[in-house]
């Protein structure tokens, strides 16, 4: 049973108080995480316009200043030979058409068919002028293209040729540089724009024909080497949508998680006030389960050691006074060596020998209360001629097989070794290690409940000693290969029709002396009983003194084994199917055993009946 205890109380707020700043920071962290990854993904697509303009931008300069050199280290001797070169560099290059503008007011094109408006002079064009004052490769100002019809740019650069100073360009019109922008309507569904320093639109993957620079839903990038802006409408709806959605989505996450939380925490605080219930609670479960079990004594004290309660006035001489440690030290019942071992060592099980009786015994701290169960785990000094070290922790297993609390600190004590010998004599004696034999006890008794029962399986676990039903399901389904339910289900369905001669009578007291040896049982003396415990056989014989077990006075069925006719288990079964009532025994199993007659045969079953 699990104690609570006030000073939990600490630890618990500090912990309550760490979790809500957990979840706090872990809600923020996600957040901000969220917001920075959209941030990065609308930036990612700026990055990419931007590279692709200036991309763009930085091939067309390279493709002008190549043929600007080309047109300057070509031997051309007449204005017909520049126009047939022109003619070829326009072809291999990504210009739609290509001019050449002299200061002298001459003026030529690239394409062959176009005529050349009357009176049309470079020089007093916006595109001639800003190239020379800036004396190197520009992109010019928007115009209009006769060429095309359409408002275009060029990317220009200064050229000598013919021995007077020019300019030579090659013409974009705006229209390509929008077929750019179209490019990216797929990943990004807002405005993107193209505009020089003044504000006209050069090209956009809107519908919209003007964009307000000030709003601060736009934000604009340099074009290297030019004039120019990439223009971009934030999309605050990624922000709002997503962040809205994550923020529902967490909001019910976390609130699930505070909800668990707080009615957790509620219940807890509700079984902190109950501590004290608790706390009586357990100890009335360790009388009931130890106490009753065995020949036992409870007595609960103080810090100091002050009697608070006892199960009986007296015991020995040391309930006499009201301190607990004053009358073990000033016991006459018990050694000094005893005395002094029992109070320096701060064990929760220790030995302590009382008039030549050994008593096993266990310390609960329960808040300010110390308990101390004295069990008497003496066994009969007849049997001189073996070591019945282990007979005795085996019959402290069997009579507290449901007390999931049995370990090897516990039965080393009451054997008086060291746990690694203990664990070796252990072994040796029954053939299995501790663990296992403690499993396959449980499991033999679990194995009889569910055939002879209707209890829960989970009630089954718990009165076979298995804290977890999970890990009792595990064990069984790996001991029988079938899980408890489908054994359950088998066990029904086999039916003994063979009719059991029996009679009731009542038997006297029976004191036993007992072994869970073959072997040792040419110890025994007196008439010889033969214990069936779920699978195993305890060799008992009758005693007038000092008894391992003593059967009260009850009423049994006798069944006459020969006249029956069926083999000792199914005799069992159908003594069990037709006399077992669970609610009657109170979860345990009723007193079998057998008798043999002189030709060591079985003779008589017998089974108390409620």
């Amino acid at each position: 049973m699990k104690r609570i205890i006030k000073r939990d109380t600490k630890p618990f707020f500090a912990i309550s108080f760490i979790f809500l700043v957990f979840l706090f920071i872990n809600y923020a962290y996600n957040y901000t995480t969220l917001k920075n990854s959209i941030s990065r993904y609308e930036q990612g697509v700026f990055d990419r316009v931007k590279l692709k303009i200036d991309d763009w931008n930085k091939a067309n300069f390279i493709d002008v200043n190549k043929m600007v050199k080309l047109i300057e280290e070509e031997n051309l001797q007449d204005h017909k030979s520049l126009q047939e070169l022109m003619y070829k560099l326009q072809k291999n290059s990504n210009f739609p058409y290509l001019i050449l503008g002299l200061k002298s007011g001459e003026f030529f094109i690239s394409d062959k068919e176009f005529v050349t408006p009357h009176n049309y002079t470079p020089v007093k064009r916006d595109w001639f002028n800003d190239a020379l004052n800036a004396g190197g490769t520009i992109v010019t100002r928007p115009y209009f293209s006769m060429r095309l019809g359409l408002r275009s740019v060029s990317i220009c650069s200064p050229i000598r040729i013919f021995g007077d100073v020019g300019v030579f360009c090659g013409g974009q019109p705006f229209k390509f540089i929008s077929n750019y922008f179209n490019e990216y309507k797929s990943l990004y569904d807002k405005d993107l724009f193209l505009i020089d320093s003044q504000g006209e639109i050069l090209g956009k993957t809107t519908k919209s024909e003007s964009i307000n620079l000030n709003d601060p839903n736009y934000i604009k990038f340099p074009v290297l080497g030019t004039k120019w802006f990439i223009v971009f409408e934030r999309n605050d709806e990624i922000y709002t949508s997503s962040l809205s959605e994550f923020f529902m989505m967490n909001l019910i996450f976390y609130g699930f998680f505070v909800f668990i939380y707080f009615f957790t925490n509620l219940f807890w605080l509700k079984e902190h006030q109950k501590s004290d219930q608790l706390i009586g609670k357990q100890n009335e479960f360790i009388k009931d389960a130890l106490v009753n079990k065995n020949s036992s004594v409870l007595v609960s004290c103080d810090e100091s050691f002050n009697i608070t309660s006892k199960e009986l006035e007296s015991f020995y001489d040391i309930f006499n006074g009201s301190n607990l440690k004053e009358n073990i030290l000033n016991s006459k019942y018990i050694l000094d060596e005893e005395k002094q071992r029992f109070f320096s060592t701060h064990e929760q099980y220790k030995n302590l020998t009382i008039n030549g009786k050994t008593y096993l015994v266990t310390t609960t701290d329960a808040n300010d209360d110390i308990s101390f169960l004295f069990q008497d785990i003496s066994y009969e000094e007849v049997k001189k001629e073996y070591d019945g070290t282990l007979d005795r922790v085996l019959l402290f297993i069997h009579k507290n097989i449901d007390d999931d609390s049995q370990c090897i600190d516990k039965l080393a004590a009451i054997s008086g070794y060291s746990k690694f010998h203990f664990q070796r004599m252990f072994k040796n004696y029954t053939g299995q290690t501790l663990a296992n034999y403690l499993r396959q006890a449980r499991l033999n008794k679990a194995k009889f409940l569910l055939s002879f029962t209707n209890e829960t399986i989970s009630n089954i676990a718990y009165n076979s000693g298995f804290s977890h039903i999970e890990s009792f399901s595990r064990a069984f389904n790996k001991e029988f290969e079938l899980s408890p339910s489908a054994f359950r289900d088998k066990s029904k369905k086999e039916i003994i029709k063979d009719e059991l001669y029996y009679e009731e009578i009542f038997m006297d007291e029976l004191n036993l002396t007992i072994t869970f040896s073959q072997n040792n049982a040419k110890f025994l003396e007196g008439d010889r009983y033969f214990l069936i415990e779920y699978s195993n056989l305890i060799y008992g014989a009758k005693t007038n003194s000092n008894p391992d077990i003593t059967i009260r006075k009850l009423k049994f069925v006798k069944v006459d084994f020969i006249r029956t006719g069926l083999n000792l288990e199914l005799i069992l079964n159908k003594i069990y199917t037709v006399f077992y009532d669970y609610e009657a025994y109170k979860h345990e199993i009723p007193i079998a055993f057998y008798t043999k007659n002189e030709f060591d045969k079985i003779n008589f079953i017998y089974i108390n009946i409620a």
